[in-house]
Protein backbone atom coordinates (compact mmCIF):
# COMPACT_ATOMS: atom_id res chain seq x y z
CA UNK A 1 0.00 0.00 0.00
CA UNK A 2 1.41 3.36 -1.10
CA UNK A 3 0.11 5.22 1.96
CA UNK A 4 2.04 2.97 4.32
CA UNK A 5 5.23 3.37 2.32
CA UNK A 6 4.83 7.13 2.27
CA UNK A 7 4.22 7.59 5.98
CA UNK A 8 7.40 5.68 6.81
CA UNK A 9 9.35 8.38 4.98
CA UNK A 10 7.34 11.34 6.30
CA UNK A 11 9.51 13.71 8.34
CA UNK A 12 6.80 15.88 9.89
CA UNK A 13 4.06 15.48 12.50
CA UNK A 14 1.20 15.61 9.99
CA UNK A 15 0.57 13.70 6.75
CA UNK A 16 -1.85 14.73 4.02
CA UNK A 17 -3.64 12.35 1.69
CA UNK A 18 -5.57 13.49 -1.39
CA UNK A 19 -6.98 11.86 -4.50
CA UNK A 20 -4.78 12.12 -7.58
CA UNK A 21 -7.42 14.14 -9.46
CA UNK A 22 -8.00 16.63 -6.64
CA UNK A 23 -7.05 20.31 -6.68
CA UNK A 24 -6.81 21.63 -3.14
CA UNK A 25 -7.60 25.22 -2.21
CA UNK A 26 -4.67 27.47 -1.37
CA UNK A 27 -5.53 27.66 2.34
CA UNK A 28 -6.81 24.09 2.79
CA UNK A 29 -3.62 22.76 4.37
CA UNK A 30 -3.47 25.65 6.85
CA UNK A 31 -7.10 25.01 7.80
CA UNK A 32 -6.49 21.31 8.43
CA UNK A 33 -3.32 21.89 10.47
CA UNK A 34 -5.12 24.54 12.52
CA UNK A 35 -7.90 22.06 13.38
CA UNK A 36 -5.43 19.37 14.45
CA UNK A 37 -3.45 21.82 16.60
CA UNK A 38 -6.66 22.99 18.27
CA UNK A 39 -7.59 19.43 19.30
CA UNK A 40 -4.66 17.22 20.42
CA UNK A 41 -6.96 14.17 20.64
CA UNK A 42 -7.97 14.45 17.00
CA UNK A 43 -6.23 11.80 14.92
CA UNK A 44 -7.48 12.97 11.53
CA UNK A 45 -9.33 15.82 9.90
CA UNK A 46 -11.08 15.99 6.54
CA UNK A 47 -12.04 18.89 4.29
CA UNK A 48 -14.96 19.67 1.98
CA UNK A 49 -14.94 18.31 -1.59
CA UNK A 50 -16.55 20.33 -4.39
CA UNK A 51 -17.20 19.03 -7.90
CA UNK A 52 -15.35 20.44 -10.93
CA UNK A 53 -17.04 18.58 -13.79
CA UNK A 54 -20.71 19.58 -13.94
CA UNK A 55 -21.64 19.27 -17.61
CA UNK A 56 -23.48 15.93 -17.74
CA UNK A 57 -26.64 15.22 -15.79
CA UNK A 58 -25.02 12.54 -13.64
CA UNK A 59 -22.26 15.02 -12.76
CA UNK A 60 -24.81 17.70 -11.81
CA UNK A 61 -26.52 15.23 -9.48
CA UNK A 62 -23.26 14.50 -7.71
CA UNK A 63 -22.42 18.18 -7.48
CA UNK A 64 -25.73 18.74 -5.69
CA UNK A 65 -25.05 15.78 -3.42
CA UNK A 66 -21.60 16.96 -2.33
CA UNK A 67 -22.79 20.54 -1.88
CA UNK A 68 -26.08 20.09 -0.08
CA UNK A 69 -26.07 16.65 1.53
CA UNK A 70 -22.60 15.33 2.34
CA UNK A 71 -21.47 18.66 3.76
CA UNK A 72 -24.65 19.07 5.82
CA UNK A 73 -24.36 15.53 7.23
CA UNK A 74 -20.77 16.11 8.36
CA UNK A 75 -21.65 19.50 9.87
CA UNK A 76 -24.55 17.89 11.76
CA UNK A 77 -22.40 15.05 13.06
CA UNK A 78 -19.79 17.56 14.25
CA UNK A 79 -22.44 19.71 15.94
CA UNK A 80 -24.13 16.87 17.83
CA UNK A 81 -21.17 14.59 18.62
CA UNK A 82 -18.03 16.68 18.08
CA UNK A 83 -16.91 13.98 15.67
CA UNK A 84 -17.73 12.60 12.21
CA UNK A 85 -18.52 9.00 11.37
CA UNK A 86 -16.37 8.74 8.24
CA UNK A 87 -13.36 10.74 7.19
CA UNK A 88 -13.25 11.61 3.48
CA UNK A 89 -10.36 9.99 1.64
CA UNK A 90 -10.45 12.65 -1.07
CA UNK A 91 -8.69 15.06 1.34
CA UNK A 92 -7.60 14.07 4.82
CA UNK A 93 -4.79 15.07 7.14
CA UNK A 94 -3.62 12.79 9.94
CA UNK A 95 -1.31 12.92 12.90
CA UNK A 96 1.59 10.71 11.94
CA UNK A 97 1.85 9.15 15.41
CA UNK A 98 -1.90 8.39 15.43
CA UNK A 99 -1.69 6.47 12.15
CA UNK A 100 1.43 4.61 13.23
CA UNK A 101 -0.27 3.64 16.50
CA UNK A 102 -2.85 1.64 14.51
CA UNK A 103 -0.22 0.13 12.18
CA UNK A 104 -1.13 2.32 9.22
CA UNK A 105 -3.72 1.69 6.54
CA UNK A 106 -5.29 -1.70 5.88
CA UNK A 107 -4.55 -2.95 2.32
CA UNK A 108 -7.35 -5.54 2.48
CA UNK A 109 -10.34 -3.21 2.52
CA UNK A 110 -12.22 -1.52 -0.32
CA UNK A 111 -12.60 1.81 1.48
CA UNK A 112 -9.59 2.81 3.55
CA UNK A 113 -11.26 6.00 4.80
CA UNK A 114 -14.06 4.11 6.57
CA UNK A 115 -11.61 1.57 7.98
CA UNK A 116 -9.09 4.08 9.31
CA UNK A 117 -11.85 6.20 10.85
CA UNK A 118 -13.07 3.19 12.80
CA UNK A 119 -9.61 2.07 13.93
CA UNK A 120 -8.65 5.57 15.04
CA UNK A 121 -11.82 5.79 17.11
CA UNK A 122 -11.06 2.39 18.65
CA UNK A 123 -7.66 3.75 19.68
CA UNK A 124 -9.27 6.74 21.36
CA UNK A 125 -8.73 9.34 18.65
CA UNK A 126 -11.49 11.50 17.21
CA UNK A 127 -11.81 12.52 13.56
CA UNK A 128 -13.09 15.91 12.54
CA UNK A 129 -14.39 18.02 9.68
CA UNK A 130 -13.29 21.48 8.55
CA UNK A 131 -15.65 22.82 5.83
CA UNK A 132 -13.24 25.67 5.12
CA UNK A 133 -10.63 23.25 3.76
CA UNK A 134 -11.84 23.02 0.17
CA UNK A 135 -10.72 20.62 -2.53
CA UNK A 136 -12.04 20.44 -6.08
CA UNK A 137 -12.64 16.94 -7.44
CA UNK A 138 -13.67 15.05 -10.56
CA UNK A 139 -16.67 12.75 -10.14
CA UNK A 140 -17.75 9.73 -12.25
CA UNK A 141 -19.14 10.82 -15.61
CA UNK A 142 -21.39 7.88 -16.40
CA UNK A 143 -24.21 6.34 -14.44
CA UNK A 144 -22.56 2.92 -14.66
CA UNK A 145 -19.27 4.13 -13.20
CA UNK A 146 -21.13 6.01 -10.46
CA UNK A 147 -22.98 2.86 -9.45
CA UNK A 148 -19.70 0.96 -9.35
CA UNK A 149 -18.14 3.62 -7.12
CA UNK A 150 -21.05 3.70 -4.69
CA UNK A 151 -21.17 -0.08 -4.49
CA UNK A 152 -17.50 -0.07 -3.52
CA UNK A 153 -18.22 2.47 -0.78
CA UNK A 154 -21.08 0.37 0.55
CA UNK A 155 -19.02 -2.82 0.35
CA UNK A 156 -16.24 -1.18 2.36
CA UNK A 157 -18.75 -0.29 5.06
CA UNK A 158 -19.97 -3.90 5.18
CA UNK A 159 -16.38 -5.13 5.48
CA UNK A 160 -15.87 -2.86 8.47
CA UNK A 161 -19.15 -3.98 10.05
CA UNK A 162 -18.40 -7.69 9.75
CA UNK A 163 -14.82 -7.29 10.92
CA UNK A 164 -15.95 -5.50 14.08
CA UNK A 165 -19.34 -7.16 14.70
CA UNK A 166 -18.25 -8.27 18.20
CA UNK A 167 -18.38 -4.58 19.18
CA UNK A 168 -22.18 -4.69 18.83
CA UNK A 169 -22.38 -7.06 21.82
CA UNK A 170 -20.79 -4.47 24.08
CA UNK A 171 -22.67 -1.62 25.81
CA UNK A 172 -23.56 1.33 23.57
CA UNK A 173 -20.62 3.63 22.89
CA UNK A 174 -20.43 6.79 20.82
CA UNK A 175 -17.51 5.38 18.85
CA UNK A 176 -19.75 2.53 17.66
CA UNK A 177 -22.18 4.87 15.88
CA UNK A 178 -20.70 3.95 12.52
CA UNK A 179 -21.66 0.31 13.08
CA UNK A 180 -25.20 1.21 14.11
CA UNK A 181 -25.55 3.54 11.13
CA UNK A 182 -24.53 0.70 8.79
CA UNK A 183 -27.07 -1.68 10.35
CA UNK A 184 -29.84 0.91 10.04
CA UNK A 185 -28.90 1.50 6.40
CA UNK A 186 -29.15 -2.22 5.66
CA UNK A 187 -32.50 -2.42 7.46
CA UNK A 188 -33.79 0.62 5.54
CA UNK A 189 -32.66 -0.79 2.19
CA UNK A 190 -34.31 -4.18 2.51
CA UNK A 191 -37.44 -2.70 4.09
CA UNK A 192 -37.73 -0.33 1.14
CA UNK A 193 -37.29 -3.15 -1.39
CA UNK A 194 -39.92 -5.32 0.33
CA UNK A 195 -42.29 -2.35 0.58
CA UNK A 196 -41.94 -1.61 -3.14
CA UNK A 197 -42.50 -5.27 -4.00
CA UNK A 198 -45.57 -5.43 -1.74
CA UNK A 199 -46.87 -2.22 -3.30
CA UNK A 200 -46.83 -3.68 -6.82
CA UNK A 201 -48.20 -7.04 -5.69
CA UNK A 202 -51.07 -5.22 -4.00
CA UNK A 203 -51.78 -3.28 -7.21
CA UNK A 204 -51.86 -6.53 -9.16
CA UNK A 205 -54.18 -8.29 -6.71
CA UNK A 206 -56.51 -5.35 -6.08
CA UNK A 207 -56.44 -4.16 -9.70
CA UNK A 208 -56.31 -0.56 -8.49
CA UNK A 209 -53.74 1.99 -7.40
CA UNK A 210 -53.67 3.42 -3.86
CA UNK A 211 -51.17 6.14 -2.96
CA UNK A 212 -50.82 7.82 0.39
CA UNK A 213 -50.34 11.40 -0.68
CA UNK A 214 -49.46 12.60 2.81
CA UNK A 215 -46.51 10.21 3.16
CA UNK A 216 -45.20 11.03 -0.31
CA UNK A 217 -45.53 14.75 0.36
CA UNK A 218 -43.75 14.42 3.71
CA UNK A 219 -40.81 12.55 2.14
CA UNK A 220 -40.49 15.14 -0.63
CA UNK A 221 -40.67 18.06 1.81
CA UNK A 222 -38.07 16.54 4.14
CA UNK A 223 -35.69 15.97 1.25
CA UNK A 224 -36.34 19.44 -0.13
CA UNK A 225 -35.73 21.14 3.22
CA UNK A 226 -32.52 19.18 3.77
CA UNK A 227 -31.25 20.12 0.33
CA UNK A 228 -32.12 23.81 0.61
CA UNK A 229 -30.55 24.15 4.05
CA UNK A 230 -27.35 22.47 2.86
CA UNK A 231 -27.21 24.56 -0.30
CA UNK A 232 -27.79 27.83 1.56
CA UNK A 233 -24.81 27.10 3.83
CA UNK A 234 -22.35 26.42 1.01
CA UNK A 235 -23.71 28.51 -1.86
CA UNK A 236 -20.96 31.14 -1.79
CA UNK A 237 -18.07 28.68 -2.03
CA UNK A 238 -19.73 25.95 -4.09
CA UNK A 239 -20.36 28.24 -7.11
CA UNK A 240 -23.76 26.63 -7.73
CA UNK A 241 -25.83 28.48 -10.35
CA UNK A 242 -29.51 29.26 -9.94
CA UNK A 243 -30.75 26.77 -12.56
CA UNK A 244 -29.56 23.87 -10.41
CA UNK A 245 -32.78 24.31 -8.44
CA UNK A 246 -34.68 22.97 -11.46
CA UNK A 247 -33.04 19.59 -10.89
CA UNK A 248 -34.19 19.21 -7.27
CA UNK A 249 -37.13 16.82 -7.97
CA UNK A 250 -34.88 14.57 -10.06
CA UNK A 251 -32.12 14.82 -7.48
CA UNK A 252 -34.34 13.51 -4.67
CA UNK A 253 -35.14 10.44 -6.77
CA UNK A 254 -31.48 9.98 -7.75
CA UNK A 255 -30.19 10.15 -4.18
CA UNK A 256 -32.51 7.43 -2.84
CA UNK A 257 -32.09 5.07 -5.80
CA UNK A 258 -28.28 5.27 -5.84
CA UNK A 259 -27.94 4.46 -2.14
CA UNK A 260 -30.55 1.73 -2.30
CA UNK A 261 -28.85 0.00 -5.23
CA UNK A 262 -25.36 0.28 -3.71
CA UNK A 263 -26.27 -1.28 -0.39
CA UNK A 264 -28.51 -4.07 -1.67
CA UNK A 265 -26.00 -5.24 -4.29
CA UNK A 266 -23.12 -4.98 -1.81
CA UNK A 267 -24.90 -7.23 0.66
CA UNK A 268 -25.38 -9.88 -2.03
CA UNK A 269 -21.77 -9.49 -3.15
CA UNK A 270 -20.58 -9.90 0.44
CA UNK A 271 -22.60 -13.11 0.78
CA UNK A 272 -21.92 -14.73 -2.60
CA UNK A 273 -18.71 -13.12 -3.95
CA UNK A 274 -16.66 -11.76 -1.04
CA UNK A 275 -13.60 -9.72 -1.99
CA UNK A 276 -10.83 -9.55 0.59
CA UNK A 277 -8.41 -7.17 -1.09
CA UNK A 278 -8.28 -3.42 -1.47
CA UNK A 279 -7.77 -3.26 -5.22
CA UNK A 280 -10.31 -1.38 -7.32
CA UNK A 281 -10.63 0.40 -10.65
CA UNK A 282 -11.19 4.15 -10.68
CA UNK A 283 -14.46 5.09 -12.44
CA UNK A 284 -14.53 7.07 -15.66
CA UNK A 285 -14.31 10.85 -15.33
CA UNK A 286 -14.65 13.51 -18.01
CA UNK A 287 -13.68 17.17 -17.93
CA UNK A 288 -13.90 19.59 -20.87
CA UNK A 289 -15.18 16.70 -23.00
CA UNK A 290 -11.92 14.79 -22.44
CA UNK A 291 -11.89 11.46 -20.63
CA UNK A 292 -9.54 11.24 -17.67
CA UNK A 293 -7.73 7.91 -17.69
CA UNK A 294 -8.98 5.38 -15.15
CA UNK A 295 -6.22 3.38 -13.56
CA UNK A 296 -6.39 0.45 -11.22
CA UNK A 297 -6.11 1.71 -7.70
CA UNK A 298 -5.09 0.21 -4.43
CA UNK A 299 -6.34 1.62 -1.16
Amino acid sequence: MHFNVGIQHAQFDYVLGIDADSIIDSNAIDQLIFSLKQNPQMGGITGRPQVINRDKLVEKMQSMEYTAIIDLIKRSQTFFTGNILTISGVIAMFRKDAVLSINGWNPNVQTEDIDITWRLSQKGFSVGYNPNALTWILVPSTFKSLLRQRRRWAYGGLQMLLTNKIQLLKPFQMKSLLLYEMILSIFWSFTTVFSIAFFFVNIYLAQELHLDGNIILMIILMGLIQFLVGLSITQKTSQIRWFIYLYIPLYLFYYWIINLYALITSVFKMVYMPDNNGKWVSPQRIINNKEVSSNAGEN
